[in-house]
Parts: C-alpha cells; sequence; structure tokens
C-alpha cells in the first residue's frame, strides 16, 4: 500500500476536484491511501466530505498576490507565490512541513506548481495531471494567451526569467529554462487534443478528459417533443438577461446554477424551466440535450463533446475563452461575451444552435471520432502508472538500504 497526496492549489469551483476525485477512489479501491491537499476547503467539504481525509494547501496570502492582468502562464505562477523570493520560499517551506506530516511515497498535481516544485526538493514523485491551459506547452516564451494586448516577446521572457531567477535562488538549483524548474517527473494531458487551449502543441501526451458526471440528484427530461437545453452557470451580472431569452427559446430547460439568488430563481421556474441549485446526475441529461449553456468549463464542455452535443458558452474566465474559441474553429459551439449578451442578448445564437444542423452534425462527428473513448479504463491506466512510479522509487529505497 502507499500513500498518494493530491494536491490542488489554483483554479476555482468543482472542476479540478472532480478531476482527481475518480483517481482517488480507483486508488483506494487498489488499496492504497490517497490524502487530498486543496485549494478551497469548502469546494472539498461538499466533493471528499467524509469520503477522503483533506488538508488546507499552502497560499499566499492576498496581500502577497500580484493584481496584474496576466497574460501567460508565467504571468499566473508570478500572481501565486513564484514572484517573490519570501514567498515562495515560505510555500514551498510549508510544503515540506505537510509532506513531512503525511509522509507521501508519490504527489499527483492538478494545477499545482509548488506541490510539484515541492516534490522535487523532497526527492517524491510527482505526476501533473491538467488540462492544457493549465500545463502550457514547453516553448519559449509561453504563448500569449491575450494577443490583443500586443506583449512582446522580449517581454514575455523577461518575466519568465525572473521566475526563473527567484525559483533558482530559492531552491538552490542552476536551472536553466523555467519549464525545468517547473517540470513534473511525468505530465499527462487530460484533456482531447481538440480542446487544448494552447492548439498545435507538438509532443503532448494525451490521455483524454477525467470529469465526474454521476454524482448529485438525478434529474429526467419531462417532454418527449421539443428542444431540450441543459444549463449549467454561475452566478454573474448578465444571468437574468440570460435566463430570460432561454424561457423565450420555448426549450425546455433544466438549469444548474449552484448559489443562485432564491427569488431570481422563483421569478422563472415552471415546470418547463426547472432551476436547481445542487449538482446533478449528467451522464442521461446529456445524452438527450440538444444544446449545453455554460462558461466553458473543461470538464463540462469535454463530456458535451463525447455526448455529440454543441454548446453555447459565456466565458467568464480567460481559459474559458480560449476554450469558446476551440469550439467555434471546430463549429461545434458558439461564444456570446457579456457584452455582447447586455447589448444584443443571445437570441440568434441560441436559434443558431438549435435550428442550424451543421453544430449537432460536427459535434456529433467528435464523439463518433472517441467513441471508444472509456474514462474508466484511463482512471485505471492512471492508477498503475502512480503504481509503477511508486514501486519504482519503494525498489530504490530498497537497494540504497
Amino acid at each position: 500500500m502507499s500513500r498518494v497526496l493530491l494536491a490542488w492549489e489554483l483554479g476555482e469551483n468543482y472542476g479540478h476536484l472532480s478531476t482527481l476525485l475518480p483517481l482517488a477512489r480507483m486508488l483506494r479501491q487498489r488499496k492504497h491511501e490517497p490524502i487530498f491537499v486543496v485549494r478551497d476547503l469548502a469546494v472539498a467539504s461538499v466533493l471528499l466530505g467524509k469520503e477522503f481525509s483533506f488538508l488546507q494547501a499552502p497560499l499566499p496570502s492576498e496581500s502577497n498576490r500580484q493584481s496584474r492582468v496576466p497574460v501567460s502562464y508565467a504571468d499566473i505562477l508570478s500572481g501565486r507565490g513564484f514572484g517573490k523570493r519570501d514567498v515562495l520560499a515560505g510555500i514551498l517551506h510549508a510544503w515540506q512541513v505537510l509532506f513531512d506530516l503525511v509522509k507521501p511515497e508519490m504527489v499527483v498535481a492538478q494545477f499545482a506548481p509548488t506541490a510539484i516544485v515541492a516534490a522535487r526538493q523532497a526527492s517524491i514523485p510527482s505526476l501533473q495531471m491538467d488540462t492544457g491551459f493549465e500545463c502550457p506547452p514547453e516553448v519559449r516564451p509561453y504563448p500569449c494567451f491575450r494577443p490583443w494586448m500586443k506583449i512582446t516577446r522580449e517581454a514575455l521572457l523577461e518575466r519568465e526569467d525572473a521566475l526563473l531567477q527567484t525559483i533558482n535562488v530559492v531552491c538552490g538549483w542552476r536551472s536553466e529554462d523555467l519549464r525545468t524548474a517547473l517540470r513534473a517527473d511525468l505530465s499527462l494531458l487530460i484533456t482531447l487534443q481538440e480542446l487544448d487551449h494552447y492548439s498545435g502543441r507538438r509532443g503532448g501526451r494525451y490521455i483524454g478528459p477525467i470529469f465526474s458526471h454521476n454524482t448529485g440528484e438525478k434529474f429526467a427530461w419531462q417532454h418527449t417533443t421539443g428542444k431540450r437545453v441543459f444549463v449549467y452557470l454561475r452566478p454573474f451580472p448578465e444571468l437574468r438577461a440570460l435566463l430570460a431569452e432561454l424561457r423565450q427559446s420555448r426549450a425546455e430547460v433544466i438549469a444548474v446554477i449552484p448559489g443562485i439568488d432564491r427569488e431570481l430563481a422563483d421569478s422563472f421556474s415552471s415546470e418547463q424551466f426547472r432551476i436547481i441549485s445542487q449538482q446533478v446526475r449528467l451522464e442521461t441529461l446529456l445524452s438527450q440535450a440538444d444544446l449545453v449553456v455554460s462558461h466553458g468549463g473543461h470538464g463540462l464542455t469535454s463530456a458535451c463533446l463525447l455526448q455529440g452535443v454543441p454548446l453555447l458558452v459565456f466565458p467568464i474566465m480567460i481559459e474559458q475563452w480560449m476554450t469558446a474559441r476551440n469550439l467555434e474553429r471546430m463549429k461545434t459551439g458558439l461564444r456570446v461575451s457579456r457584452e455582447a449578451l447586455r447589448k444584443h442578448g443571445c437570441a440568434s445564437a441560441l436559434s443558431d444552435l438549435l435550428t442550424d444542423p451543421l453544430y449537432s452534425e460536427r459535434a456529433a462527428a467528435v464523439a463518433a471520432k472517441y467513441r471508444s473513448y472509456d474514462q474508466n479504463k484511463t482512471i485505471d491506466r492512471l492508477a498503475l502508472t502512480v503504481e509503477q512510479m511508486t514501486a519504482g522509487i519503494q525498489n530504490h529505497q530498497a537497494r540504497a538500504h
């Protein structure tokens, strides 16, 4: 039996833990001991409950986070502890204390870059399992994901070099490249190649998406005729306008909106338009949906394309915008900005997606391409990989003694 630490440091909401949870269950089924170290204890309480033990991940305080709008992965790191030597040193020390307490034989990282660096310091093997956005291609500099800001290559390199110097000083390393300093022992991309936020990546090891689609309450479509629209959103300023447009479409709507204002939900709720604030099981809902409306989160988007369902996306984060760009390139979805929603609504996009067969045909083509994809087999192979990596270090330690 091995003790495996599953780390999540960056990103919001349920998606990151939902990615790690199926692997944790498989590891426990194989008689290993998974322990989570998480960014958000409230999210962990909802998803993990009493099923797994979890601890708070070391994070920089709000006052030590940089407010500059990130244009590349280097900026994300800079704003989350890598930009200041004393902050990075403190976070890495806290990870070492956690390692001493937990005594893991393996670290599995999901958007957890300092966990990977700390594992390297402690000579603990690490497996990085990320979507494309969380694991950018190994090019120098990292790609700029806000090209309209016209940041020069020299400026991007300057920011990366500053981070590399900080890491080398704090860790006592002599890494010549930021990518080397941040590299896990094994990096796997848990996405479809078509959904990689950095299209055109070379050398990526794609193993397919992992998402939790069978947890939560069961709901079913009530009508056998008409269009069916599944909605998964978070409350945002334009939500009321969007719900009004959906009601005008006359489709049957099941809308999952955690944290929605009760008064707002009641004003739209009807037999034809159900609004739910808790998690629901997606399997049956997606397989019978004509359209999904979301912010463009990676897990739900992956599940939709594997079911051949087009999407209407309202991005609120840069990685969601990048996902929406991929959907539009494939003609499997459309994107509407918040500004466009305020000024013009989304009736035209809704109508196109519900009536033009192009979008459903293109989504069906993606589903057909990946018809043989089995998430359970991917999780099983991941668990086997973890076992092989921990066995390797255990054999090495045995020989040393």
